[in-house]
């Protein structure tokens, strides 16, 4: 069973230990020259260090540690072939920790770096029988196993993954953003299929790096990010999540499948993928970095870096919510491994005609400028509403029922003057009328019994269907 009160004393401790660490490393960065200037590519406005990776792998370590002196007469009692994987993670995130350090430091050329990584993969994969052995289910209950394909699919996996998210880390808060819903939602696969040491790894790292996001974020109190993950960050916790992804979905006890998890870090993956592949197409060098990634056509339609980190981290959210969640409740790998590659065509055509999709978010961007309260209200009610039917959530389900009954009444005149002009409006309050005073002659019928007879006439169809209209750019 596990101890949730030691897990949140060892999240506790990795907060602070992070937030201690950023702070204490900062003059040694500065002294070391451990920073990164603005120019070119660059979006920041001054010289900022980079010791934020190192500071979160401290809080962990710390964590960790503290973790293993408490429980040391348990920890001895067990066979070390259990504690294996866990070193063979820790030597692979020092060798991309070491990595990092010297690009972030003096620059290393793709050639050398992609070999580190290759080098850590294997060691994660060799120490600890890390193996992406099968996807799945087929729809007749037969596992989709990738039998020879295993091994290199799951070298290359691992070695994507790290990259995309070293990609990812090119807005504030991006890339530590979206590492830690990525995290939240491992830690739930974790728990719900009972594998203790995933779990404690994923809660702390992701305390770890919420300590650091609150120096790396955008916002109402921060103009700016004050430290940067830097590689030796970004590499090492990109190694963490599809560690702790392949543990997990590769479990005997898994709830959740390899294909829910795969939707845990699609966003990353989907970015760097589609990029790879229009630049092979077009006979690019694919490991020279551009501006041609996800959140840089944010940023060319107008979005400020806060609101480019904030929509792309919901993003990763809510995907990584349809993968576990929907995988949890029993919908088919099948339908899942579908899902994913509309996503994935989707992105890719997003990003292929990215002048028509800047202006797309432009316009979108200016539609939710001039949006008031009451439709910000309405645009609330409604999204809860999608994701709700999607996933059968009651509670999803009565926020967006409030949502839209609230910002009804504020705009009550508008919507009666509007739904008077329809005959629809008209013939289902006359359904209505017509099916209470039917029910009503019952002798058992009851307030409750109303209830069927209000969705039924279609009066509750005619506000949703104003508001699909009135916020029209959402509609699609």
């Amino acid at each position: 069973m596990i101890a949730w009160q030691g897990l949140a004393g060892l999240a506790v401790v990795a907060l602070i230990g992070c937030s201690i660490a950023i702070r204490g490393l900062r003059p040694h960065a500065l002294r070391l020259d451990l920073v990164d200037r603005p120019g070119g590519r660059k979006q920041h406005a001054r010289p900022t260090p980079m010791h934020g990776g190192l500071a979160v792998l401290l809080g962990v370590l710390l964590a960790l540690s503290s973790g293993a002196l408490l429980n040391a007469p348990v920890l001895l009692s067990i066979d070390i072939t259990a504690v294996l994987p866990f070193l063979a993670l820790a030597v692979a995130v020092l060798l991309l920790v070491g990595v990092g350090l010297i690009d972030d430091l003096h620059g290393i050329a793709g050639v050398p770096k992609l070999l580190a990584q290759m080098l850590a993969a294997v060691i994660v994969m060799a120490g600890g029988d890390l193996v992406i052995s099968d996807l799945g289910q087929w729809p007749s209950g037969m596992l989709i196993a990738l039998s020879w394909l295993a091994i290199p699919v799951t070298l290359l996996g691992i070695v994507g993954f790290v990259n995309a998210v070293n990609m990812m880390d090119g807005v504030d808060g991006l890339a530590g953003g979206c590492v830690a819903v990525m995290l939240v939602w491992l830690a739930l696969a974790a728990w719900l299929a009972n594998l203790q040491g995933p779990l404690v790894v994923a809660v702390v790292t992701a305390a770890a790096v919420l300590a650091f996001l609150l120096h790396n974020l955008r916002g109402p109190w921060r103009a700016q990010a004050s430290v940067f993950l830097g590689d030796a960050g970004s590499l090492s916790l990109g190694l963490i999540v599809i560690w702790l992804a392949i543990e997990i979905s590769q479990a005997p006890s898994r709830v959740v499948s390899p294909m829910g998890i795969a939707w845990v870090v699609a966003l990353p993956v989907l970015d760097t993928f589609s990029l790879l592949i229009r630049r092979l197409i077009h006979g690019q060098n694919p490991l020279k970095a551009d501006r041609n990634h996800l959140h840089h056509l944010f940023g060319r339609a107008g979005f400020s870096p806060e609101q480019t980190a904030a929509v792309l981290i919901a993003l990763s959210a809510v995907l990584g919510g349809l993968g576990v969640l929907g995988s949890a409740i029993g919908v088919p790998d099948f339908v899942l491994g579908l899902g994913l590659l509309v996503v994935m065509a989707g992105h890719y055509f997003f990003v292929r005609y990215a002048w028509r999709s800047t202006r797309a978010l432009k316009r979108l961007r200016a539609s939710g400028e001039q949006l008031a309260p009451a439709e910000q209200l309405g645009l609330v009610g409604l999204y809860a509403g999608m994701i709700g039917v999607a996933l059968g959530e009651v509670v999803l389900l009565a926020l967006a029922a409030a949502s839209i009954a609230a910002a009804s009444v504020v705009r009550f005149r508008s919507l009666i003057t509007d739904l008077r002009a329809i005959s629809m409006s008209w013939i289902a309050a006359g359904l209505l009328l017509w099916l209470t005073l039917a029910a009503s002659r019952g002798p058992d019928f009851s307030g409750s019994d109303w209830w069927p007879l209000l969705w039924a006439s279609g009066v509750v169809a005619l506000p949703l269907g104003w508001w699909f209209m009135r916020l029209r750019t959402h509609a699609t």
